[in-house]
Formats: C-alpha cells, structure tokens, sequence
C-alpha cells in the first residue's frame, strides 16, 4: 500500500485538532503524517475548497509518495 505526505504552500500535513474540526500544517517536515488514498483525496478536496471560498490561497499543493 502506497501512502503519501501532503504539502500545501510548502508546509507539511500534520494531523487534524479534532475539538475545532481544523487540519494542521506545520513547516516542520518532522511533524508530518502519512496518509492513505482515501485521506489524501480528502485533504485535497478540502484544501480546493479553502481555495474557492477564498478562506486560505493556494499557491502550491504537493502529493509526496512513500513507498513502505
């Protein structure tokens, strides 16, 4: 199984904080978590949607692939 690392605006995903329904970024390549297909298809609709809504500007999306 393939997993990936997701970079947006060259920070790292980091995880979610679940009490404010928010994913987390970090600069930090460290904190970053792998994801499966299904979650990286979710993190990217999100990111587009933050796009259109105007809420955070897309300057560059990144779908690194791990191989395990």
């Amino acid at each position: 199984m393939t997993k990936s690392i997701v970079v947006l605006n060259g920070e790292f995903y980091a995880g979610e904080n679940t009490r404010e329904n928010k994913l987390i970024f970090s600069p930090d390549r460290k904190k970053a978590v792998l994801v499966d297909e299904r979650r990286e298809r979710f993190i990217t609709q999100t990111v587009l949607g933050w796009n259109m809504s105007g809420e955070r500007k897309l300057k560059r999306l990144e779908i690194l692939e791990v191989k395990e």
